[in-house]
C-alpha cells in the first residue's frame, strides 16, 4: 500500500516535502486516511448488499469510538487490518442472524448478559496498549475514562432500547449488534494481552 501511495503523495505535496522524514510523515498520514476510508466504504458496501446500511452504521459507530479508547490487537499491515475489520463485521452479522432464530426473550437475556460482561471487561482492562504503541500516563488515564464512558453509554443505550421498545424486533436486532460489537472489542483487547504475554515471555 505504501509503495502505491508514496509516489502520489510526493507529487501532490512536493512543495512541502523537503526531506525523507517529512516524506514518511505524509506517506503515513495519507496511507492511514486512505485505508480508513476504504474500510468504512467496504463495511457500507457489505451492509448495502447483504444486510442493512443501518447495521453498518451501528457497527462503525461503536467499533471506532469504543475501540479507539479501549485499545486492543492491531494488525501489522494495513491489508490485514482491512481484512480483519471486514471479517469481524461479517462475523457479527452471522451471529446476529443465528440469534434471530432464538425466542425473543432469550435474545434479550443474552444481549443483556453480553452488555454487562463486556462493559465490566472494558471497565477493568481498558486501555490495552499494543506492544509498539507507547502512551503517556496521562493519555492512558484519558483513554481509560473514555473507554469506560463510551462502553457504558453503548450498554445503557442497548439495554434501554430492549426494554423501552419491548415488542420491536428491529430494536432487539440493533441491540444485539451493539452487544456483539462490544464483545468483538473485548476479544481484541484480550488477544493483545495474550500477544503481550507471549512477547514478554520470549524476551525473558
Amino acid at each position: 500500500m505504501e509503495q502505491i501511495i508514496e509516489p502520489i503523495v510526493c507529487k501532490m505535496f512536493r512543495k512541502y516535502i523537503t526531506d525523507d522524514a517529512q516524506k514518511e510523515v505524509y506517506v503515513y498520514g495519507a496511507t492511514l486516511i486512505l485505508t480508513t476510508l476504504l474500510g468504512i466504504v467496504s463495511i457500507f458496501l457489505l451492509s448495502a448488499v447483504f444486510f442493512s446500511i443501518w447495521d453498518g452504521v451501528l457497527f462503525l459507530m461503536v467499533f471506532s469510538v469504543v475501540r479507539t479508547s479501549a485499545g486492543g490487537y492491531h494488525c501489522k499491515t494495513y491489508l490485514k487490518c482491512f481484512l480483519l475489520s471486514n471479517a469481524i463485521f461479517l462475523g457479527i452479522m452471522a451471529v446476529s442472524l443465528l440469534f434471530s432464530y432464538l425466542p425473543a426473550d432469550t435474545m434479550r437475556v443474552l444481549s443483556g448478559i453480553l452488555f454487562l460482561v463486556t462493559w465490566l471487561y472494558i471497565f477493568f482492562n481498558a486501555p490495552v496498549v499494543p506492544i509498539n504503541h507507547a502512551l503517556s500516563k496521562k493519555k492512558v488515564l484519558q483513554n481509560r475514562l473514555r473507554a469506560r464512558c463510551f462502553s457504558a453509554i453503548v450498554s445503557l443505550f442497548g439495554i434501554g432500547s430492549i426494554f423501552l421498545f419491548y415488542n420491536s424486533g428491529s430494536a432487539l436486532h440493533n441491540a444485539t449488534i451493539l452487544a456483539l460489537t462490544q464483545l468483538a472489542i473485548a476479544g481484541l483487547m484480550q488477544l493483545e494481552k495474550i500477544e503481550r504475554r507471549t512477547y514478554n515471555a520470549g524476551n525473558d
